[in-house]
């Protein structure tokens, strides 16, 4: 074997060392789960149901892409999900499919996804919520819903009734499949066979 070999094959198990040490960050931008951005080791098809719920939040702004998650690199996109974390409350509550009901205790999903996956970006997160923390007070979050959200991003927009607002109350099961799809902890979010079940979609 000669040294041009020698080397060329030593190139080759770095640089396949090195893909298979770099965070698997696949996905279209503003679609993509928290632990695919985070850069987790862990992904399953849970990635792909947080993606649907962005869908669902697409149809129902009227938009192509929710103006709330057009991250260009992962720290803004990080960032990007601690506001969503802060105007929506029901986020941090986790479901008990044995109860068939939201736990009591609020718990912040996005910092137990960066620990239990080991993530680097931890510091990153918790230093940029201290930075945060007095925007957050001023702002009053944390007292918003899915509806009055999708509500007030549509209508500053288009000027107009989405349609939905009259028929539908922050309890509809349309609010709360959204919350399920759209949860941090990926293990919790809800699975395409229990969507396929959620009230939702069944008749009443």
């Amino acid at each position: 074997m000669t040294h041009k070999h020698v080397n060329s094959n030593t190139h080759k198990a770095l640089k396949a060392q090195a893909l298979k040490a770099e965070p698997r960050r696949y996905g279209t931008k503003g679609f993509r789960a928290p632990e695919v951005v985070l850069g987790s080791a862990t992904q399953d098809s849970a990635v792909d149901m947080w993606s649907a719920g962005v869908v669902m939040l697409c149809v129902l702004t009227r938009v192509q892409q929710f103006p709330w998650l057009t991250h260009h690199n992962d720290a803004k996109a990080a960032m990007e999900f601690r506001c969503l974390r802060a105007h929506i409350t029901q986020m941090d509550f986790s479901w008990l499919p044995e109860d068939n009901r939201y736990s009591t205790k609020p718990v912040d999903k996005l910092i137990d996804l960066i620990r239990d996956n080991r993530i680097e970006s931890s510091a990153f997160i918790e230093e940029a919520d201290e930075n945060a923390e007095a925007f957050y007070r001023q702002a009053g979050l944390g007292k918003w819903t899915w509806r009055t959200l999708t509500h007030e991003l549509l209508t500053a927009r288009v000027k107009e009734d989405p349609g939905w607002e009259s028929s539908t109350k922050d309890d509809d099961p349309m609010w709360d499949l959204l919350n399920r799809l759209l949860n941090f902890d990926p293990k919790n979010r809800i699975t395409a066979a229990e969507a396929l079940k959620h009230p939702w979609f069944t008749p009443s």
